[in-house]
């Protein structure tokens, strides 16, 4: 097709309604591509101290100036004429234009004589003007004007290439087509062409769309033969096709000024709704729950403070001369809405000095508000501390909706959509604020309900989300014209807390991912975009008077933020953590602006409105709609430029990045034991068959060389060893929660309610014992309220199932509180070597064993008494995670021997979806299951498994039932072994000496190593509760044993595990496994009967010595049970030893 020919920039003109968006396309493709390679650029070269957002930024300045359309002379006198910027006619120095007529629905129109027209061809400008005469001929009281400025020559060239275009003004300006098609080639020399003769043109009616023949078929040529692919062939002037290169750069250039003409509500609507989620449900719940008083302080009441003293300032400004801001004190609303057609009878108009001290509030409304798509970017590459992170990035979340809010209220009253009230300003800002966020919750704890019913399907739940978040924006936005803003934040702040556990944990980490990624390529668009838009459409006349205000601006709104912060001091320094004198300092300093301010000055910018209940022209002088653009990209300019560049050095400055000395110690440990495991791993390697040749002194320059702080004596002698070793069991402890809850193997209300207190807990920096836990009772015990029991809850209709639902929640988190004692009990040797030497102290290891021991009984004590009152519900809760935990396995195994190749990828996908399908089922559908049996617990007991029908008739047969009142001893500590006994009810403390180790329940087995080697009572057994027990005697065992060599061989292979699992679970590497897996590990292991003494080669094997004795090293004797650690040993005859594969 033809190009509209513009001397300084042919390509805008190629855009037709298809290339339009084929340059939104290329667009898009130019902007993740610079997103990428930025983000790799500053990785390579990490010492560059620009934030990734600031280089994005810097580009799209770059890109935009070097595109933007260079203004003519022509323009004194009719505007400023700058790109993108529509001009109009001036209506009583408002720069105001009738609005477009909506029965031609052919765009906007402006005078002959706007900016451009000396760089247009002199057909189109015939065209224009003759048009133009015809359309005031029709109705001079309403005269519709084309444009002539760059943005609507590009729309009026959109026209002419539709069809339905083309046909209209044929009808209306016979000879159209034949002139336009007259126009010079780009980069051929402009010519007056004469226009063919053209009769009288016709009047304009609705019934004049339906085109002669000859029109359509003029038509049809003009697209499928005129101009192939947007250049001129031989027969449209004979001019020469353009180079390939040339026509990239057009393209190019097209793209960019397609992004610089991009709406601003795009970027509200579009790519907003997923940075604010992203960012509210990254937050740490816990650390913002004791953040958001300090928050609130700054972006409720701060931001009304802000607004006024901004504004307050900026209007003293307009009062002084010579400082560019006359236009703002003559804004006259009435004058305006008279010459629009708009003027309001019984309303009353404020006054020019009203509407400048409006307009002050207005810009300091834009100006107060921090962004978080600028802060949040900035934290992650900052690495500040939790609370002060939170504590910037709740801030900007909640003000920018606290700012728009504000933005709403100021501008309907600026635009004559209501008169100013106090009380109904008041008024509207709470209503719309809170509104907001009632409809983000609720929608929030809609998609959290839907969520829950989908299982392990990542397309679905993330879809749900994203769905969840446009739905909140649109929603507040459009149906309840509330604050979308902060319906974001709260349902980010919903799915981050209550809807976090609702979503399948194998599919949080997608979601994640996601979400993420989403947002990177949302900031990479805005920020672009934002540097594009800046260069492009704001106005440059009168730059030295508007750069000396934006310098003052840039130091107004500097001081109103130490002023407010000054103002809610007291109250945030004692609220939640607090706000210490140095975190407020960066709290001022990171107040940047960005992409929401930015897009607020657009939206002024545009001619035409839709603000709240308004839709309609925007009566705000041009003059002033460009100074608040110009002021508002300055200030977004400057703020991500100088202070987003130096707040690192202000954080350092301020000491705020010295690393503590106990963390300065722990990364000297792990340093020393990345070095010690990469030596390790090089030494294990050199044996290998492919690798031995290597130059291996150049494979040691490439062993880590880590930079640790330096920690003084003195530091050393001042750190709190003990507090700092309960820190860290307890962000252990926290860890487990989750990984059990990813597992599956804990439920949501259990992880939310034990993260959530140890996270209370985590706040007292260690200063306080582990056994504190005040919650204890309330999240494991026998469900109540107030204190009150709700035992008579359980055959209640209706109420019966919330009472096995939060019976359920305790008995899942007093078991999930048990297993990360266990896995917490495991680390305290190694924190004993993490700290300083003086660690090592048994007082400390002894404080902490004992503290943790407490914890784990005081669970297992709520467990005993939920079995013993409850014994039918509490089945069904094991049956169920018994269930669960086999499934968990089965898809594990699915996915390994996929990955080996052993099943096809269509075959695992059958298979996990069966899993998948039986998991839902579980989870589903409650269990109601009866108390088994003695006698079927005994058959499920691990040593009878696989065994003859005929050897577990006659273990039943020997069996006696027995039953003890509490506190009846079982067995006592250095007594004969004279049987095992299996409990089938109620519960037992084993205890050596006076001290308790375990509590044990049904199923339990204990004296299996009596009946094997008659060893003596290692402890003492008593009955917790009233217990029934089977008891199987020593004779009854060695008789049946005798008989059945599998029964000899299952039970040595149950205990060689038991002792296995006692011995390794407190060993590296075995101390970070989860119990499971250490039993899932050992469990492929065998016992290896000894007949003869013989040295038994134990290379790449880890051996356990069950039974007998053994010599390993240079005569070192070994009692059994006992870990065999050398690569030999002389086992003595009759010894056993349980034998794993080395990890």
């Amino acid at each position: 097709m033809t190009d509209l020919m513009l001397t300084n920039l042919p390509v805008l003109a190629s855009a037709d309604g298809g290339l339009n968006y084929l340059h939104g396309l290329l667009f898009l493709i130019l902007c993740l591509t610079i997103g990428a390679a930025s983000k790799h650029f500053l990785k390579i070269f990490p010492g560059i101290p620009l934030p990734f957002t600031v280089f994005l930024l810097i580009i799209g300045l770059v890109m935009g100036a070097l595109t933007r359309p260079k203004e003519d002379a022509s323009n004194e006198g009719h505007g400023h004429g700058h790109a993108g910027h529509p001009q109009t006619e001036s209506h009583h120095d408002t720069g105001h234009h009738a609005e477009p007529s909506h029965d031609t629905g052919h765009g906007s129109h402006g005078p002959e004589g706007s900016a451009g027209t000396a760089q247009i061809s002199p057909v189109i400008l015939k065209l224009i003007n003759d048009f133009k005469a015809h359309l005031q001929s029709r109705n001079p009281k309403d005269p519709k004007l084309l444009q002539t400025d760059t943005e609507h020559m590009q729309a009026l060239r959109n026209l002419l290439d539709e069809k339905d275009a083309w046909d209209f003004y044929e009808s209306t300006y016979p000879g159209l087509q034949a002139a336009y098609a007259a126009i010079p080639a780009p980069g051929a020399p402009v010519t007056a062409v004469t226009p063919p003769p053209q009769p009288e043109p016709t009047p304009v009616t609705h019934t004049s769309h339906a085109p002669s023949a000859e029109g359509h078929g003029q038509s049809h040529d003009h697209h499928a033969h005129a101009h192939p692919d947007n250049t001129h062939s031989a027969s449209h002037g004979g001019h020469e096709e353009k180079g390939f290169f040339a026509k990239i750069i057009e393209y190019i250039i097209g793209a960019i000024h397609w992004g610089a003409q991009m709406d601003p509500h795009l970027i509200l609507y579009v790519f907003l709704p997923v940075l604010i989620f992203e960012a509210a449900f990254a937050l740490d719940m816990h650390t913002f729950k004791k953040s958001v008083e300090n928050a609130f302080w700054m972006a409720g009441p701060g931001i009304i403070t802000a607004t006024l003293m901004t504004g307050g300032l900026l209007w003293l400004c307009v009062q002084a001369p010579n400082l560019g801001l006359e236009a703002w004190k003559n804004f006259s609303l009435e004058e305006v809405h008279r010459s629009l057609g708009l003027y309001k009878e019984n309303f009353t108009y404020p006054s020019p000095e009203a509407m400048a001290w409006f307009l002050c509030m207005l810009f300091g409304g834009i100006a107060s508000a921090t962004d978080p798509v600028a802060v949040v970017a900035l934290l992650k590459e900052l690495g500040a501390s939790k609370k002060l992170g939170t504590l910037i990035e709740g801030e900007s979340l909640l003000n920018d909706g606290t700012a728009i809010v504000v933005f709403v209220v100021l501008l309907l009253v600026i635009v004559g959509a209501q008169t100013w009230s106090l009380g109904s300003a008041a008024l509207g800002f709470i209503k719309i604020g809170a509104a907001g966020a009632v409809v983000g919750g609720l929608i929030g704890l809609t998609t959290a309900a839907w969520v829950k019913r989908v299982f392990n399907d990542p397309e679905i739940e993330i879809g749900i989300i994203l769905v969840g978040a446009y739905l909140t924006f649109y929603a507040a936005e459009t149906f309840m014209g509330v604050s979308g803003v902060l319906g974001l934040v709260a349902l980010g702040v919903v799915m981050a807390s209550f809807g976090r556990t609702r979503i399948s944990p194998e599919v949080e980490h997608f979601l994640h991912e996601f979400i993420e990624f989403a947002a990177f390529i949302c900031n990479v668009l805005i920020f672009i975009i934002v540097g594009v838009v800046i260069a492009q459409r704001v106005a440059l006349d009168n730059l030295g008077t508007n750069l000396l205000m934006l310098g003052i601006i840039y130091v107004i709104i500097h001081v109103v933020r130490a002023a407010n912060m000054g103002v809610y001091y007291l109250r945030m320094k004692s609220a939640g953590y607090g706000l210490p004198g140095k975190d407020a300092i960066v709290v001022w300093w990171g107040a940047l602006r960005g992409a929401i301010g930015l897009a607020l000055a657009l939206v002024i910018a545009n001619d035409h409105l839709h603000v709240g209940n308004y839709s309609g022209p925007n009566p705000i002088p041009e003059t002033i709609r460009d100074q608040f653009l110009f002021f508002v990209s300055g200030i977004v300019l400057l703020t991500l430029l100088v202070n987003a560049t130096t707040v690192k050095l202000v954080v350092n400055g301020l000491g705020l990045t010295k690393i503590p000395a106990v963390k300065a110690l722990m990364m000297g440990q792990a340093a020393q034991t990345v070095e010690r495991s990469a030596e390790n791993e090089m030494d294990l390697l050199k044996n290998d068959r492919f690798l031995s040749g290597a130059s291996w002194g150049r494979v040691r320059n490439y062993l880590p060389e880590m930079d640790v702080p330096h920690v003084s004596e003195a530091e050393k002698a001042n750190i709190d060893t003990l507090a700092e070793a309960r820190r860290r069991l307890l962000e252990k402890e926290k860890a487990s929660y989750w990984n059990q809850f990813g597992a599956g193997l804990l439920g949501p209300q259990a992880v939310n309610a034990l993260s959530g207190n140890v996270s209370e807990v985590l706040d007292l920096n260690g200063t306080a014992p582990l056994t504190e836990r005040n919650y204890l009772k309330d999240v494991c015990g026998s469900p109540s309220f107030l204190g009150v029991p709700l035992d008579a809850l359980q055959g209640v209709p209706f109420l019966g199932g919330y009472f096995h639902d939060r019976l359920a929640a305790s008995y899942d988190a007093a078991k999930g509180f048990v297993v990360a004692q266990d896995e917490v009990k495991k680390l305290v040797d190694s924190l004993s070597l993490s700290i300083d030497d003086s660690v090592q102290d048994e007082d400390i290891k002894s404080i902490l064993l004992k503290e943790i021991d407490s914890n784990r009984l005081e669970a297992l004590g709520y467990i005993k008494d939920m079995q013993e009152k409850y014994p039918d519900i509490t089945v069904s809760i094991e049956t169920k995670q018994a269930v669960r935990s086999i499934l968990n396995h089965e898809q594990a195994t699915i996915k390994k021997m996929k990955k080996q190749g052993a099943i096809e990828a269509d075959e695992a996908t059958r298979m996990l979806d069966d899993v998948e399908e039986r998991m839902k089922s579980i989870m589903d559908n409650p269990l109601k299951l009866k108390v088994p049996t003695s006698q079927e617990v005994l058959r499920e007991v691990t040593w009878l498994q696989g065994m003859p029908t005929s050897v577990i008739e006659k273990i039943i047969s020997a069996a006696q039932e027995k039953t003890y009142q509490t506190d009846d001893k079982l067995m006592n500590q250095g007594d004969p072994g004279d049987g095992l006994i299996v409990i089938t009810r109620g519960s037992v403390r084993v205890a050596i000496e006076d001290r308790v180790i375990d509590i044990l329940g049904r199923g339990s087995v204990i004296g299996e190593m009596a009946v094997l080697a008659g060893i003596p009572r290692t402890a003492n057994v008593m009955a917790d509760t009233g217990v029934t027990a089977v008891w199987l005697s020593s004779d009854d065992m060695q008789s049946i044993m005798s008989e059945s060599k599998e029964l000899t061989e299952s039970l040595w292979r149950t205990a060689g595990a038991r002792f296995a699992e006692n011995i390794l679970a407190a060993k590296e590497p075995y101390r970070d496994w989860t119990q499971l897996e250490l039993r899932r590990w050992i469990s492929e292991g065998k016992v290896e009967s000894v007949e003869e003494s013989a040295r038994q080669d134990l290379y790449g094997k880890v051996a356990i010595l069950v039974a007998g004795r053994a010599t390993i090293g240079e005569g070192q004797v070994v009692d059994a049970p006992a870990l065999l650690d050398a690569s030999a040993a002389q086992i003595d005859a009759g010894s056993r030893i349980y034998v794993c594969s080395s990890v």
